[in-house]
Order: structure tokens, then C-alpha cells, then sequence
């Protein structure tokens, strides 16, 4: 079993689909699935069951998915901490919840600058991301608040500020931002991540959930937009405009909640970079507030 098996393991199990995972991995299909063959072969499991339409793993290859990851992570670390000659730097692995490396990945960039931390950012969804904190293939995971993540601590980070998504010309693309209230009556797009946590802070704000077959609910949302089917409700990316879309400030402003989790055995590293990040200088584009400066601007 090797490392290189494991990776492309683990991408497979991800697309859920031979093609998809083989285009990810720079491979041919017909490669990929020998790779997987050979490993189901050393391990005598069957590790997928294998569909016209896709892929899904086997007990046995959901239990090899999470030692994989486990492995893979340790291999990186070890990877990175004998790669230089000179002393390595504080290296922090760190899971980015559905929407968040949008704003949050300049700040992780400025850190290296300012606090010595090398931090390596992966987006993952919300429930990976908790698990790979409990299952240390992280150090620490950024999330929308009210996750479930029984086990580990978790600290206020900040909020992030949501715009209105409209096609380019539309009469709710004012200047001085769109009212609230003029919402009414209009179908409310968003993403299942922003979706979700709507919900759990109890926002007065009816929207839909936009998913779609490919696993890209940002390209069936701007799709519905464009088509007029309904406007929509994104992560502010600090460019005023997004795939063709015009985003428009909404007033009062939408603020979504976020926090940082870590393990209760964290060590000093990671409750540094906690602390660096509710407090990042110069201030992170694409309207995220620290939560020193934010906890009175949340609107529920």
C-alpha cells in the first residue's frame, strides 16, 4: 500500500465518480481504476461499489477513508518538516469551511508575515471539517457558528458580511444598497453551507437551497440568477461583483457568525493563530469583521 494509492484513494472517494477523479488526479480512467484494483487486491476488500452513474465506497472503504486521510496528513507534515536544512517553521493545518476561503484566505496569507506560522488552508465542508479536528488531520477549522462539534472548543472569529447577488442592471442594483424590505416577494437563493447557517441563527430571511447535480451549487445559483429565476445570497468577495453578477449591500446588512475549533489539547500555536486571526492587520477584504469589532454588528 502506498502513499501515492492512498491519494488517489481518497480523491475517488471524494468525486465519488472514476472520470471526475481521474480528471482531478491528472490520470486516465483506465489508470485510476487499475491503481484502485491493485490496492483493493493488496488489502483482499472491496474498497467501491461500482455504478453506471458512480461510485460509492464499501464499510471497508469508508474505514480505509479515514485512515487514509490520517496518513496522508501525518506524510505531509513529515514531508514538510524534513524538506529545509534550517529550522522548520510552525506549520498549522487548517479546514475552511463552504464559502469561507473567500475572505478568509488573504488573512492566512498575512500571517506568515506577521506571526511566523506557515498555515495551510483547505476548503472542506462543514462536517469534514469538524471531523478532521476530532480525527487530527487538522490542527484547527474555521466554520459558520452553531456547527455541532461536540468534543472540541470553539471560539468567536468574526462575521461575514452577505450581498445580494442580482443580474447586472437589475432595479434592486442601487448605489446606496438594497433595502430589506424590498426583498419581499422575491425567491431567496443561497448555498446549502450559507443555507444552514441562516437557520441556525434564526434569520428572518425565507431563502432556498441551491444544490445541483455536480456538486457546484455556486454555478446552478448563478444560473438561476442570470436566468431570473430568483436572486441570490453569497459571501461577500470583496470585489463588488461575482461571475457576471452585480452584488449589491443589503440594509440592514446580513452578517453571518464564525468560529475557530480546535482540540482541547491545542497547543500554543494554534491559540496563536486563533488570536492573530481576530485581530488581522491590515483588515481582511470581502467584509469580515473580528469579533473584537463585530460582536454588536450580527443581525439575526
Amino acid at each position: 500500500m502506498e502513499l501515492r494509492q492512498l491519494r488517489s484513494f481518497v480523491v475517488t472517494a471524494e468525486r465519488q465518480h472514476f472520470g471526475r477523479a481521474a480528471h482531478a488526479l491528472h490520470l486516465t480512467t483506465s489508470s485510476l481504476s487499475q491503481q484502485m484494483r491493485t490496492l483493493e487486491r493488496d488489502l483482499q476488500v472491496a474498497l467501491f461499489d461500482r455504478g453506471p452513474h458512480g461510485t460509492s465506497l464499501t464499510p471497508a472503504g469508508q474505514i480505509l477513508l479515514v485512515h487514509a486521510r490520517i496518513l496522508l496528513a501525518r506524510a505531509e507534515r513529515t514531508r514538510d518538516a524534513v524538506r529545509d536544512t534550517q529550522p522548520p517553521l510552525p506549520l498549522v493545518t487548517v479546514r475552511l469551511g463552504t464559502g469561507l476561503p473567500a475572505v478568509l484566505a488573504p488573512a492566512l496569507v498575512l500571517l506568515r508575515e506577521r506571526t511566523g506560522l506557515v498555515v495551510d488552508g483547505a476548503e472542506a465542508p462543514e462536517s469534514d471539517a469538524v471531523a478532521a479536528v476530532a480525527q487530527e488531520r487538522a490542527d484547527a477549522a474555521v466554520v459558520w457558528a452553531g456547527a455541532d462539534v461536540d468534543g472540541l472548543e470553539r471560539s468567536p472569529l468574526g462575521t461575514v458580511g452577505l450581498l445580494l447577488a442580482v443580474p447586472p442592471g437589475h432595479p434592486l442594483d442601487r448605489p446606496g444598497g438594497c433595502p430589506r424590505a424590498s426583498l419581499a416577494g422575491h425567491r431567496i437563493l443561497t448555498t446549502p453551507p450559507l443555507h444552514r447557517a441562516l437557520h441556525r441563527t434564526g434569520s428572518d430571511l425565507d431563502t432556498v437551497c441551491v444544490t445541483d447535480p455536480t456538486g457546484r451549487p455556486t454555478g446552478e445559483l448563478r444560473r438561476q440568477v442570470l436566468n431570473r429565476q430568483g436572486l441570490g445570497l453569497v459571501v461577500d468577495p470583496g470585489r463588488g461583483r461575482a461571475e457576471g453578477l452585480a452584488l449589491c449591500a443589503l440594509t440592514p446588512p446580513v452578517r453571518l457568525r464564525t468560529e475557530i475549533l480546535f482540540r482541547d489539547s491545542a497547543d500554543a500555536i494554534v491559540r496563536e493563530l486563533a488570536e492573530a486571526l481576530r485581530h488581522p492587520v491590515p483588515p481582511v477584504p470581502g467584509g469580515f469583521e473580528p469579533a473584537r469589532a463585530a460582536a454588536a454588528a450580527v443581525h439575526r
